[in-house]
Formats: C-alpha cells, sequence, structure tokens
C-alpha cells in the first residue's frame, strides 16, 4: 500500500517506480489540462527540464495563441516527452496534477483499487515484467493496440466486461476523428480496475488480442508464446468441467492425437454456402478410355490415372469421390475427400467443377493461401464432404499447435492429388505424403492425376523406370492406371497437334550496334574488377583458393552459362567474411546480371523493350549502392546511353519476331477465329511481348493479346493476382483476346478453351512440360511450334522429346510386367525410402544436437557487416526464418512501400510491411506480420 499526503491511500504511488510509465496512458488529459487558458501559464514552471532557452515560449505561445488544434497538441506532445524522460519534471507534474485535476491525479494513482487485490497483482506483473528497466512494455501495448478490432473480439468471449465494452471512441473536438491512441490507453487504464477474483481477465484480453492480425502485435511483446498458454489454459478449463484436478507439480499434458475421423454431419453447423441446391447437379457419365483410369481406384488401391492433358481426369477424379463417399455411406462409415492442387487459380476452378456434379448432394470448400483465415477454418474443412485445397494449407493445419486449427491425418479417407508428377523432392506435395507415410493411425487412400510421370530428361529406359517407381512409391501408389483398351477413343477427345521447330539466327555481332554497346559496358565493368577476382586464384587473405577457370568471365552472348558464373561467382564472394575485399566486385556482378538480362530480353523483342529494363535496373542499382564503385560502373553505362538510345531507334526488325508474327498472322489469316499461346520463360518477357504485339498491331488491333503469369513473391510488377488471371483467361475463352502470352502457368490444370496454335517462343521444355504445353492445343488440325534462337535452346526440346518417347516405352513396359511385379517394385521402394527417411532425422537430430551450444554470426553478403547471430533466429513452420533479436532495427534501413493487393498476403498468414537493408544498401530481407 502507498501512503501520501496525511491518510491519502493510493494502490500506484510516485515511489513506485512503474507509475511514471503508467501516467503515460493519461497523456490525454494531461494535455487538456495544459490546453485549458487558466494553465496555459503552469507551463512554464518546467523551463529548467529544457535545454533550449526558446522551448518554453514557443511551445506557450504555440498552447496560447494557435487556433490550429493539431499545432497546440503536438507542441504539448513534445513538451510531455520532455517532461516524462526527467524523474523530477514528474514529481512536478505530478503535484501540478494533484492541485489542478484531483480526480485526475486520483485516477492515475489508482486510488480507488486495493494493492492486494489479485487484479491489481496480475496487472502489475504482467504488463511491468521484472527486468523491464525501461518500463517501455505498457507504452508499446498502447502503441499496438487496436482498439475497435480489441473491443469486437472481446464481446464475443463467454465473459461479459462491460467496464471495458463501455469505454466509447474518443474524437479529436476540431476534426471528430477517432484518437486510437487515447481508446487503447483508456482501455489498458481500467485493466487494473476489473472486479475479478482470477487471473481469467488477463488471459481472455490475450485472447481477443490473438483473434486479429492487428492486435497479435500486442502480443509479440506481452506474451510471445500466447498460443501455447491459451491451448494449456483451454485443457486445464475442460479438466476443470470434467472434476479432474491439475495437481501443483503436475505438468499439463498434450492433448491427445485424434486417431478416429472427425465426422462431417457433427460440423455441419459450420458450413458457410448453401447454394448446393440451387441447381440440380449434372449426370457424370464416363468415356471408354476415362472407365479404364478409375478402375485400380475403385478396387480401393492406391493410384496413378496418367492420361493426356484434355482428356477429362478431373472428371475421373470425381467419379472417384462420388463412388468413395457412397461406398462409405452404405457401410455406415465416416468419408472425407481432399483434392489437392499445386496452384491457388486451381482451387476455385476444381472446387466447381466438383459443385457441377455433386451440388445437392455433398457440400464442397476450397481453400487457398489468399482464402478464409482465423480460427473457424478447421471446423469449415471438417464439415466439407470435399475440400479443395493446395498442398501448403493442408500441411501447415497438420502441423498446428492450435486445436482450433489442427487437423489430423485420420480426418481424410480419400486425398487425390493433381498434376501429381510434383511429388517428388521438396515440393509440399511430397512432404505431405511422407508424413502420411509415417503416421502411425488410418491412413486415407491417395489418388493421382498427371498427363506425364515426370521421368524429366532421363536418358534410358531404365533411368526412366527408376523415377516412375520413385514417383510411384513417393504417392505409395502400387496401381498405374493408363489407357490400354479404349486407345482409338481417347484419339478421337484429344487430338495431337503437329510438332515443328523454326530455328533462326541471332543478328551478327557487328550488325548489331545496340548489342555490342552493351558488351562493350560489360567487358569494362569485368576489367574494372578482373585484378581482386584473380588474387582468389593464389595465396590471399580471404582463406578461399579457386582454379583460375573459376574467375573467368563466359561469353556474355551465351547467357544462360554467363548468368551461371554470374551467380556461381556471387555464391562465393558471400562466403568470404573479409567485407573489403568482395565489396566492390560484388557491386560489379549485380550490374553484369542485369546487362545480362538485357541481352535475353535484347534476343527476343525490340531494342527498345531492352533499353527500358536497362534504364530502370541500372538506376535502381545506382541508388541502391550509394558509393564509389556503384558510381564508377554507372558511368560506364551513362557514357554509351545515348549510342543505345540511338541503335534502339534504327535498329531493323529480329529475325525472332519476325518469324514470331509470320506465324501468328498465317494462322489467324487460315482462320481468323484461332486461339494462340504463346510460351515463354520469364515473367518480364510475357508482359513485355503482350506490349509490342498490341502496340504494332500485329493482329490487326491493339487489344488481342493478353498475358498470364503467377503470382511472385519477388515481383509485383510483373505478377498477376488470381482474379487477374481468371479475367484473362475467360476473355481468351470468350474470345475477346485472340492470343496470351503466357509462362508455365497456364501449362498445368487452368481450364483453356480449343486452341489452334501453340508458338514456344525460345523456350524449351522437359518432357513433362513438352507433354502438358502440347496439351493445351486440343483443335483439330492445331499445330505446336517452336521458335528457336539459340542451338541449346534446341537441344533441350530435343532431349525432352527422346525422354518423352523413353517415358511411353516406360510405361508399356510396366503393362506387360503386370500389376503384382509393380506393386512388389513400388513396395520395395517404399521400403528403402522409409529407411532413408528414419536415417535422415538421426543424422539431423545429431547435428542439432552438436550444433545446439554453438554460436555463429549472420552477416550481410554483400560487406559482411554483422545482422545478428544464430540464436537470435527463429524457423516459422520451418521454412521462414525469423531474427528475434530486438536490437537488429539499429544496425539496418527499413523501407516501407505501397505494397500491391497482389503481393500484399504471401500467404494465408503472412503480410508484407516494408523491406529491411544493411547500411549498404543490399537487401536482407522483409518486414511481415504473420
Amino acid at each position: 500500500m502507498g501512503q501520501l499526503a496525511g491518510s491519502d491511500t493510493v494502490a500506484l504511488p510516485f515511489s513506485d517506480k512503474r507509475y511514471t510509465a503508467f501516467l503515460h496512458l493519461f497523456r490525454m488529459e494531461i494535455i487538456q489540462m495544459f490546453s485549458d487558458p487558466a494553465n496555459v501559464r503552469c507551463i512554464a514552471e518546467f523551463r529548467e527540464y529544457f535545454e533550449s532557452e526558446d522551448d518554453i515560449p514557443t511551445i506557450m505561445a504555440e498552447v496560447g495563441a494557435s487556433d490550429n488544434a493539431d499545432a497546440k497538441r503536438d507542441a504539448l506532445h513534445y513538451f510531455l516527452d520532455v517532461v516524462f524522460d526527467n524523474l523530477d519534471a514528474v514529481r512536478e507534474l505530478d503535484e501540478m496534477i494533484r492541485i489542478v485535476r484531483p480526480k485526475l491525479w486520483s485516477d492515475a494513482h489508482l486510488r480507488n483499487v486495493n494493492a492486494d487485490s489479485l487484479t491489481f497483482k496480475v496487472f502489475l506483473e504482467k504488463f511491468f515484467p521484472e527486468g523491464d528497466e525501461e518500463l517501455i512494455l505498457i507504452d508499446r501495448c498502447a502503441a499496438a493496440l487496436d482498439a475497435e478490432f480489441f473491443l469486437t473480439s472481446l464481446d464475443k468471449l463467454n465473459n461479459p466486461y462491460p467496464e471495458l465494452l463501455s469505454i466509447k471512441a474518443p474524437k479529436f473536438e476540431d476534426t471528430n476523428e477517432i484518437d486510437e491512441r487515447y481508446w487503447a490507453a483508456r482501455i489498458l487504464r481500467t485493466l487494473p480496475l476489473l472486479n475479478r477474483n482470477t487471473d481469467d481477465w488477463f488471459y481472455d484480453f490475450v485472447e481477443a488480442c490473438s483473434k486479429d492480425p492487428y492486435n497479435r502485435a500486442v502480443l509479440w511483446y506481452l506474451l510471445p508464446n500466447y498460443e501455447e498458454v491459451l491451448e494449456n489454459r483451454l485443457i486445464e478449463r475442460r479438466r476443470r468441467r470434467t472434476g479432474k484436478s491439475v495437481k501443483d507439480d503436475e505438468s499439463i499434458e498434450a492433448v491427445p492425437e485424434i486417431t478416429e475421423m472427425r465426422k462431417p454431419s457433427d460440423y455441419a453447423n459450420f458450413r458457410t454456402s448453401m447454394y448446393d441446391d440451387i441447381q440440380e447437379a449434372e449426370p457424370l457419365r464416363l468415356r471408354p478410355y476415362q472407365e479404364e483410369l478409375v478402375e485400380a481406384a475403385l478396387r480401393g488401391k492406391n493410384s496413378i490415372a496418367c492420361a493426356p492433358t484434355g482428356s477429362g481426369k478431373t472428371e475421373v477424379s470425381i467419379y472417384v469421390a462420388m463412388c468413395h463417399l457412397e461406398e462409405k455411406a452404405s457401410n455406415n462409415q465416416p468419408a472425407r475427400v481432399a483434392m489437392l492442387v499445386p496452384r491457388t487459380p486451381l482451387v476455385d476452378q476444381q472446387k466447381h467443377r466438383f459443385h457441377k456434379y455433386v451440388r445437392g448432394r455433398y457440400y464442397v470448400e476450397g481453400f487457398h493461401g489468399s482464402g478464409l483465415k482465423g480460427a473457424s477454418r478447421r471446423d469449415i474443412v471438417l464439415a466439407c464432404d470435399i475440400v479443395v485445397m493446395t498442398p501448403q494449407i493442408l500441411l501447415n493445419m497438420l502441423k498446428s499447435i492450435r486445436q482450433d486449427e489442427r487437423l489430423y491425418v485420420c480426418d481424410f479417407s480419400l486425398l487425390i492429388f493433381d498434376e501429381v508428377h510434383h511429388c517428388t523432392k521438396d515440393h509440399p506435395y511430397n512432404i505431405l505424403m511422407q508424413t502420411i507415410h509415417d503416421y502411425q493411425g488410418p491412413k486415407p487412400q491417395t489418388m493421382g492425376l498427371t498427363a506425364s510421370l515426370g521421368a524429366g530428361m532421363v536418358l534410358t529406359e531404365d533411368g526412366g523406370m527408376k523415377a516412375i517407381y520413385e514417383l510411384m512409391a513417393n504417392m505409395g501408389a502400387t496401381a498405374l492406371a493408363s489407357v490400354k483398351r479404349h486407345v482409338d477413343i481417347l484419339a478421337q477427345y484429344v487430338p495431337k497437334p503437329d510438332d515443328s521447330t523454326k530455328q533462326v539466327d541471332r543478328p551478327k555481332l557487328q550488325n548489331s550496334p545496340f548489342l555490342s554497346t552493351l558488351i562493350t559496358i560489360m567487358d569494362k565493368i569485368q576489367r574494372d574488377v578482373e585484378k581482386q577476382l584473380k588474387k582468389l586464384t593464389g595465396d590471399n587473405e580471404t582463406g578461399y583458393k579457386l582454379a583460375k577457370e573459376a574467375v573467368r568471365f563466359e561469353d556474355p552472348l551465351v547467357t544462360e552459362k554467363y548468368i551461371q558464373k554470374i551467380n556461381t561467382l556471387s555464391t562465393t564472394l558471400a562466403r568470404i567474411h573479409n567485407g573489403d575485399f568482395k565489396f566492390e566486385p560484388s557491386i560489379a556482378l549485380e550490374y553484369l546480371s542485369v546487362l545480362s538480362q538485357a541481352i535475353s530480353i535484347n534476343d527476343l523483342m525490340p531494342a527498345r523493350y531492352s533499353l527500358q529494363y536497362l534504364n530502370k535496373n541500372i538506376t535502381a542499382l545506382k541508388e541502391k549502392f550509394e558509393v564509389d564503385c556503384s558510381m564508377k560502373f554507372y558511368k560506364h553505362y551513362e557514357e554509351h546511353l545515348e549510342k543505345l538510345r540511338q541503335s534502339a531507334k534504327e535498329e531493323p526488325k529480329k529475325p525472332i519476331v519476325a518469324a514470331l508474327e509470320e506465324e501468328l498472322k498465317d494462322q489467324f489469316k487460315k482462320d481468323e477465329n484461332s486461339r494462340a499461346i504463346i510460351f515463354v520463360t520469364r515473367r518480364s518477357t510475357a508482359v513485355e511481348l503482350m506490349h509490342y504485339l498490341n502496340t504494332d498491331e500485329v493482329l490487326g488491333r491493339r487489344d488481342l493479346v493478353g498475358f498470364v503469369t503467377s503470382t511472385s513473391k519477388k515481383s509485383t510488377e510483373y505478377g498477376q493476382t488470381q482474379e487477374e488471371q481468371t479475367r484473362v483467361l475467360d476473355e481468351f475463352n470468350r474470345g475477346r483476346r485472340k492470343v496470351i502470352v503466357a509462362t508455365s502457368v497456364v501449362e498445368e490444370g487452368l481450364d483453356v478453351s480449343t486452341c489452334n496454335l501453340i508458338i514456344k517462343y525460345n523456350s524449351s521444355s522437359n518432357a513433362v512440360q513438352r507433354v502438358q504445353r502440347r496439351g493445351r492445343a486440343r483443335a483439330r488440325d492445331s499445330r505446336s511450334v517452336l521458335i528457336v534462337l539459340t542451338e541449346n535452346v534446341a537441344q533441350t526440346e530435343y532431349q525432352a522429346i527422346m525422354a518423352e518417347k523413353i517415358m511411353d516405352k516406360c510405361v508399356q513396359r510396366i503393362r506387360d510386367q503386370g500389376e503384382r511385379t509393380l506393386e512388389k517394385k513400388v513396395l520395395d521402394v517404399m521400403e528403402r525410402q522409409a529407411k532413408e527417411r528414419r536415417v535422415f532425422v538421426e543424422l539431423r537430430m545429431k547435428a542439432r544436437e552438436a550444433l545446439k551450444d554453438k554460436m555463429f554470426t549472420i552477416r550481410c553478403k554483400m560487406d559482411s557487416a554483422d545482422i545478428c547471430n544464430s540464436t537470435d533466429v527463429r524457423t516459422i513452420n520451418g521454412s521462414s526464418y525469423v531474427c528475434v533479436d530486438p536490437t537488429v532495427w539499429s544496425r539496418m534501413k527499413i523501407k516501407t512501400k505501397e505494397v500491391s493487393n497482389k503481393m500484399k498476403f504471401v500467404d494465408e498468414v503472412t503480410q508484407i510491411l516494408a523491406e529491411v537493408y544493411c547500411e549498404c544498401g543490399q537487401k536482407i530481407g522483409t518486414v511481415m506480420k504473420y
């Protein structure tokens, strides 16, 4: 208990070091006190605490005379910042408040609060923890708390809090706008006034904050492990209700693992969309060759169905799902089907395909990264008979430590994998299947769909067989379904397009002044850093010694090899600790990388597009690295800029561009209602090529060409949202757009109408991509043309053709061997994989144990400046790496920028806020809200 002014008893006396921090929550009332004309003169009494003699007169003038309410508040905020920074000044302020505003003084000292109450003790313990020497936690909470969202969430909890819910939003008198900071402060200072006999009020505060992403920032300061704490308290509350007590020395056990499927009917009240019965479902009748593809799955076997793009594999999977649900129901067993798709745009597409055939009978939902968020997601999944989602969503929910998010393998009876050839290496499909393989409870049946078994670039039949066995073992599939008896009917529905290759030559260097100028600039930059790089081939202070070939630049005209060498050198330099040694070469490699990309663009487009790219990206490097060596590299470019501009203007049409135009014009001359897809390698090429074809009216109009790319985590400029993709594809299907320029995103699954012409624009593919791309051309007499500039692209395409033929032979060989042989081969591989996983886990645990007590310093790859220690790094879901050292902000530069809607959320729970840069200008990472 505190004693002041005779018999005045307060819970928080001035002698308590926490009082000053608590007084911060009354800042607005103090500002109102000094704003009173009668009290303006009191400001002068604090003159001694200000360094400048002009400060107090200036503040008093602003407060006393200004009609500008904002200026008056700003002046008093500055005044209080200085006062709160000096204990003697706070003492004087406290005495002034006692005399001028007695009620405010009583409220700030918590005069009506029992200092021995549990609520008050919990408040001090949680908001003023021991070790918080600066007592800034309460300020951080006030700054981070969004009062409106908090009160909305609090109102939904079972426990009523009228003291908090009755706090109305305070508004500025002059603007009538809500004072967010004051509202939050009023909520926080009301907490110790709550009349509660337990500490439940604090955890209700935490739970309300956890319900929205804005207020989770409060918990980052207040209770970083809030999820675990809330979960444990939920367990304890359940035990109380069941009469089971938790002994003082008994740790709270984890929630028991669910081992039986939770029935969809038990969660029917969580179903959100009620449009299943608006229209009757369409009957689903399989073609004869589709019936071959479902045979193994209908026998309950784990299988992969392999059939060409456009053959109706989605209908095959829907039929299997419907039969599965019917069979389970007839046996009075619960069932739930999940269809997994590798790309976000496919979620809604496949969901609607299911609705077409099952609406009114089964409940279907879809989930992806930009979809529904929050604690209700698990319940909605459990309410589904059929759910379509991306694999990462399911993985996250299987691993979640939150019970209101957690799913279990046994919650599903059938998993369907679209584009199953992705189920390799570190793809989420494969990680998900490894989780299922190692799961000890009942496992779901699995079915995979693909147009190609993913033999990649294999060169021999044995290599192809091995790749197919590995894929099937990854999936746990012991049956391979392909069309054998009705190949003729399949050919009627899926005609193969004519394949051709058209090779063109790059203009000779002497006839291309734009290209030769780029080579000249690159040569100058290379010579600037050649001497430093050559030091790595002999004895040097870095500890790295490389062969002479390792630091020798490749021919810039062979762009793929050149970029590969740039990346290899960058990786090597990043490992060198001596920042002075590697700084200039590292920046040089950044410039050379941009120039090499410009050559790639110039190869396929008019030079003016390459020049636009250079102007933007070279200027960006100059602004990013504000150092002498960067200016030196920039001047090499600047000295030749006028020549680049002139040569870009005078450049004749490139042979490869002319060949593209010729193919398009010939096709649309034969059939003006044709559709064409042009495949390119880079997103930037897709966008710029679209602009060129429209701007130059190659098809006679400026609006007939669109583009489709994926949404990129790194590039907002050339990425697309799902809505943009859907709109362009819809315009293409309806004929509003005649041509789309696309990256690999269109290869797989997306609905594209009958297409007459596929052009692979200097874009080679592996066997899988070749089958997928060719499958986009579904019209009769359709064509597939590779327009190739470089020999290595043509060679890659040839290898893909051979790999596809090898894969076809492998499928036939598997058929000839019979089902039993295939099953034995796959089971043998699965057994080997299981052993390898166990060994990997053991080695990883040993490695972690060996590194447990060791600490490493993480440095900037450009100048080796310290970022943080390895002990300050955590992971989210095993993928995103997060620095938890609060002092890191003082060593980094934060650049906030307007983030487009397409990139605001990188997945379902992670939002980009800003970028983090080293002092040297190198980007280190991003600031994200999780």
